[in-house]
């Protein structure tokens, strides 16, 4: 949204116009208001259209039948004037994001999602067809996320499905990509044409790209006509069929708005009227959205003469500087950063591991040195801090019921209120105890107590003493459900109900495990072997019963101690710090690829790695920042970091963050350089381990101890 220009309209008809929205290849769009303070939304068409009277009897015939269209997911139209100097039209105002915006700035949505978008979509070009009417330009950007569900936007250049015949010669209304193949060809859009339009958009929104790809329109066009589509990175079989289907050649062998609802009915069961089935990145989104104040209009500037001579000098030096701009956007040294929305002075040490900040209940909660911090995250005023603590990362940090739970050097378990920081209970576990290695399940606390060579429980809640189990063998526990997986030998593995304390499950393994337990969704995966006793191995146990699901051997050796495995609905995604990514797949443990990021061997820590739908992102610990395509492995851009960044980037707000001496932002689709800022107020470097994202807002855990907030853009 933004402020009204001068020469913009503030008034039409009894709409009032507030600001800009937006400007399309018809028109400019509006806010408007009502005079009961309904908000609308104003298409003002541009004057060269205005000008053809051919197009004015088009939009004439378009409006009158759109307004006939109803539906749930539809915005209808309520008023026009297509005897205006400039024909405008005004429509129900829906604030939210495009679904363009959302998977730009979010990243594709997951497989539940869209289906359930595809439901609602068909039921929307159903009522569209209804009326006689072909929308003609269904694409992401006129696919709205709203706050009460999903709507199909834009019918400016919707046509009459029996009104063919005042088609000028030659004239094609669409977009490249989302149009049928006979609406290239031959201008002729059908009730068919808007399926296929649909199957294209479902590929988009699941995969960030339409089905036949990027590049110049005329490329996309042939495509289009004479290519299949590409639907090999479609994660979801359903999805996968259904876009088939809806993206044949031959309209007539399409199916309709009704048959792809069928295709659906079983697998879209998400409630649609509202958010709850979209991810929750995207909700906040529409969220920020539907709070955006409106801007106040731009001032009409004093007309003042200005000799030609400056005009021309002016339009010179402003041409040269913008080129310097984005000329210089890659290169230049770092700038100190822009406005920082605070800093907070941590107590105690600083801050050294990775993944050291994380908000929980509403706080910031950081982790470091020997000091635990509780910080504001609006405001930036440290709430509580506690000392001497062992708890220094916030990876799988143990929260329950408002609670967290941290492990002390003097041997203690302690819970505390994240709200207050008020202690409410502590246990000793003996000196020398794990760190950090407390989980949490059932309403139980386990850490394990290396005095007693066990496993203790607690309730979370009182800390009463539940339950104790041993031996212990140096690995930490992991949680899943009701079941704490450890392991009391290295090559023996045990489910334990955490309620109970009982074991209701054990595994022999083949060999001791060579790496810590890690969690995969319902998975537990042991990783056995050592490069001196082959094979390296992964085996994956069901963590409910300890039924064992699969068992793949690694081409790769296992080196130094550090792993990281990540996993999506299809896919579990594992590096060692010798630097190679192996895609397993998550129902088989089949190896579906493997990529070599090209760490240095020497590290004993994992390449820092995320995943988002479609791509992963790693900081090869070479200098180098890779993106995979995560459904074949393929390398699909890099960006020369600084040697010393070592942690991972984070995505906000659409761009890729990483700390590499400094912050750097980028592109995720191309890995174009968006923004750079130097380091903090103070020259201290800003490294990638201590960077985390929420909100709108970055925020960075310096070495000294101190927190900065800074905008995730600009």
């Amino acid at each position: 949204m933004e402020p009204l220009q001068p020469n913009d309209p503030r008034q039409l008809a009894q709409f009032k116009v507030l600001a800009r929205l937006g400007q399309g290849g018809m028109g400019e769009v509006f806010l408007g208001a009502s005079p009961g303070g309904r908000p609308v939304a104003i298409k003002l068409i541009h004057r060269e259209l205005a000008d053809d009277p051919g197009f004015r009897a088009r939009f004439q015939r378009e409006v009158e039948i759109a307004q006939t269209v109803s539906g749930v997911f539809t915005a209808p139209v309520l008023r026009a004037d297509t005897e205006a100097e400039r024909p405008w039209l005004a429509t129900s105002f829906l604030p939210g994001l495009s679904l363009e915006e959302a998977v730009r700035s979010y990243g594709p949505l997951p497989p539940p999602s869209v289906r359930a978008l595809a439901v609602g979509l068909a039921e929307a070009v159903r009522s569209i067809h209804r009326a006689g009417v072909v929308h003609r330009d269904l694409k992401p950007a006129n696919v709205l996320l709203a706050p009460d569900g999903p709507r199909v936007i834009d019918f400016g250049i919707a046509r009459a499905a029996d009104s063919a015949a005042i088609t000028q010669s030659g004239e094609v209304i669409g977009s490249p990509g989302y149009m049928a193949p006979e609406h290239i060809a031959r201008g002729a859009a059908e009730p068919a044409s808007d399926v296929f339009s649909l199957g294209a958009v479902l590929v988009f929104a699941v995969t960030g790209t339409g089905p036949f790809g990027d590049g110049p329109v005329h490329q996309i066009l042939h495509r289009t006509i004479h290519e299949p589509p590409r639907l090999d990175a479609v994660p979801d079989p359903v999805l996968r069929d259904l876009a088939a289907a809806c993206l044949v050649k031959d309209p007539a062998e399409r199916p309709g708005p009704e048959q792809v609802t069928a295709r659906l009915a079983d697998s879209a069961t998400m409630e649609l009227h509202g958010t709850r089935w979209l991810p929750h990145q995207v909700v906040a989104g529409i969220g920020a959205r539907v709070t955006e104040p409106v801007p106040p209009p731009l001032p009409v500037p004093r007309r003042r003469r200005i000799p030609r001579r400056v005009l021309l000098a002016g339009g010179a030096v402003t041409g040269v500087a913008a080129f310097l701009v984005v000329d210089d956007m890659r290169d230049r040294p770092a700038t100190p950063p822009g406005p920082v929305r605070w800093m907070a002075r941590l107590p105690g040490r600083g801050v050294w591991r990775e993944r050291d900040l994380v908000i929980a209940e509403g706080v910031l909660l950081v982790a470091g040195g020997t000091t635990f911090a509780a910080v504001d995250p609006r405001a930036g005023r440290v709430l509580w801090s506690v000392p001497d603590v062992v708890t220094d990362t916030v990876e799988r940090l143990p929260l329950s019921s408002g609670r967290l739970f941290l492990l002390f050097r003097d041997g203690r378990l302690g819970a505390y209120d994240i709200a207050t920081g008020r202690e409410a209970w502590s246990r000793a576990l003996g000196a020398g105890a794990s760190r950090p290695s407390a989980v949490v399940a059932g309403g139980v606390v386990c850490a394990p107590a290396v005095r007693e060579n066990a496993l203790m429980a607690f309730d979370a809640r009182t800390g009463r003493p539940r339950w104790t189990r041993g031996p212990l063998s140096g690995h930490a526990p992991v949680a899943s459900g009701r079941m704490v997986c450890h392991l009391p030998s290295g090559d023996r593995l045990e489910g334990i109900d955490a309620t109970t304390g009982r074991r209701t499950w054990a595994a022999d393994l083949p060999q001791p495990v060579s790496v810590p337990l890690q969690k995969a969704g319902d998975l537990i995966l042991a990783v056995t072997g050592t490069p001196q006793a082959p094979p390296n191995r992964v085996l994956a146990f069901t963590a409910a019963d300890g039924r064992q699901r699969w068992e793949t051997d690694l081409a790769a050796p296992i080196s130094g101690d550090g792993m990281l495995s990540l996993a999506d609905d299809t896919t579990i995604y594992m590096v060692w710090s010798a630097g190679v990514l192996h895609a397993l797949d998550r129902r088989t443990g089949r190896r579906r690829w493997t990529y070599p990021l090209g760490t240095v061997r020497t590290s004993v820590d994992p390449p820092p790695v995320i995943v988002t739908p479609g791509r992963l992102f790693a900081n090869t610990r070479t200098g180098l920042l890779v993106a995979v395509d995560a459904s074949n492995g393929r390398g699909l851009w890099q960006q020369r970091l600084h040697p010393d960044s070592r942690g991972g980037p984070v995505l906000a707000d659409g761009l890729l963050h990483i700390g590499d001496r400094g912050l750097s932002s980028f592109d995720p689709a191309t890995g174009r350089l968006v923004r750079r800022i130097g380091a903090d107020h103070r020259s201290r470097p800003i490294h990638a381990e201590n960077l985390y994202a929420s909100g709108g807002t970055l925020y960075h855990a310096t070495s000294a101890g101190e927190i900065l907030a800074i905008p995730s853009r600009s």
